[in-house]
């Protein structure tokens, strides 16, 4: 499946850099994107068709693991030499000492899932080395079984199916409430407004959950972990939300100020989030490495970002009560581009801050095919809820 979606991919980037070159063969699209796009791809596929055929991985007691991507020289792991390995969903991490600079140090191979025998490895290496992953979920038991150490086995073990079936059932919620906010663009603005407002208070609520359950729900978890995750509820609802809010995006007058809030708006709640979550929580990333924290703290500001990215436009326009300033503008150019998504534009003149240059917008199709080269337009600057300025645009009366 690798070899095929790597195959596919170069394939697409091929075509589109022989598209662009014969289209536009001096465009900084066909040079800065394409061409690396394709060079990438085509090397990973490459090594991929060359980890499938030439790539193995043999052990045995006598002399430990000879391991080989296909590409490169072989990696000889002794057997006193192995430390620990860790079992994921899609290969086997393997740690190991070795000597750089006459200095002990610790290094690390992984072997796919696609190699043949990965089983066999994981129980000979379970013999002759650490089981991080068991280790690890040991220890999520135990630190849950003394969280409820008042509770008897059986006792645990109920909390345990029922904190994991209502874990269930909030995700699933969460999921039927991003749904519901797309639904209802398509119901009018009133409906909008109340979807709106259930999807940005859900995700707020989950984290109060967690604060409440003191433990029991986390937002993020290990495979290892024992706890529920309640990620899928609040990825869910901020994706809604920011899908929403690209939609309006091209509505905002003031995008520095618009960024400016959204990162406001990002901050507090990754503020909500730090007082909501545990302790076991809080501390996971720091016994982990450093690269591993890295992309914990990145993963999880990116979907607080789109929370406050969506929260933060989608409020601005939506809840906007204010007086509009009106300006009138002549269309004096039109046009469409095509792709996934039509796009219709007109170019305006004069703009908003009365600039001598003709300012392209956005319109809906329906303004669109009611306007003509020539015609006056009505453009409404709103105030917008966090005083983040946008706009709406509709044709003047005749």
């Amino acid at each position: 499946m690798t070899i095929v979606f790597a195959l596919v991919l170069t394939g697409g980037f091929a075509a589109g850099f022989i598209y662009f070159l014969l289209k536009c063969p001096s465009s900084s699209v066909t040079w800065v994107i394409m061409l690396p796009l394709f060079i990438a791809f085509a090397v990973i596929s490459v090594l991929s068709i060359l980890q499938a055929f030439f790539g193995y991985c043999s052990f045995d007691d006598e002399t430990g693991i000879e391991f080989s991507y296909g590409f490169a020289r072989p990696i000889k792991v002794s057997l006193f030499a192995l430390e620990s390995f860790y079992t994921y969903t899609d290969g086997i991490n393997i740690s190991y000492k070795t000597q750089k600079g006459g200095m002990d140090c610790t290094k690390k191979i992984k072997v796919p899932i696609e190699f043949e025998h990965l089983q066999l490895l994981n129980e000979w290496l379970d013999l002759h080395a650490e089981n991080q992953y068991a280790k690890e979920v040991t220890g999520s038991v135990r630190e849950f079984s003394e969280a409820h150490s008042e509770l008897s086995d059986e006792k645990k073990e109920a909390l345990f199916k029922r904190i994991h079936l209502v874990a269930k059932i909030l995700n699933w919620t969460g999921i039927a409430i991003a749904v519901m906010l797309f639904a209802s663009t398509f119901a009018g603005k009133t409906y909008m407004r109340a979807a709106l407002i259930v999807c940005a208070a859900y995700p707020l609520v989950m984290l109060l959950v967690m604060k409440f359950s003191k433990g029991a729900f986390r937002l993020n978890v290990k495979e290892t972990d024992v706890n529920p995750s309640l990620y899928s509820a609040f990825m869910w609802c901020s994706i809604s939300l920011a899908l929403i809010g690209i939609s309006l995006l091209d509505q905002i007058y003031s995008i520095p100020r618009m960024i400016f809030t959204s990162a406001l708006v990002t901050l507090l709640v990754m503020g909500l989030y730090w007082l909501c979550s545990c302790d076991a929580e809080k501390n996971e990333p720091s016994m982990s490495k450093l690269s591993t924290k890295l992309l914990t703290i990145l993963s999880l500001f990116v979907i607080l970002y789109f929370y406050g990215f969506g929260l933060t436009i989608d409020a601005d326009i939506m809840f906007d009560f204010s007086k509009s300033e009106v300006y009138e503008a002549t269309v004096s150019d039109m046009h469409i581009v095509e792709g996934k998504h039509t796009d219709y534009y007109i170019d305006v003149f004069p703009w908003i801050d009365d600039s001598a240059e003709h300012k392209e917008i956005s319109v809906g199709k329906s303004l669109y095919e009611n306007l003509s080269t020539g015609n006056a337009v009505i453009i409404k600057l709103h105030q917008g809820l966090f005083y983040i300025p946008w706009y709406s645009v509709v044709k003047a009366e005749e």
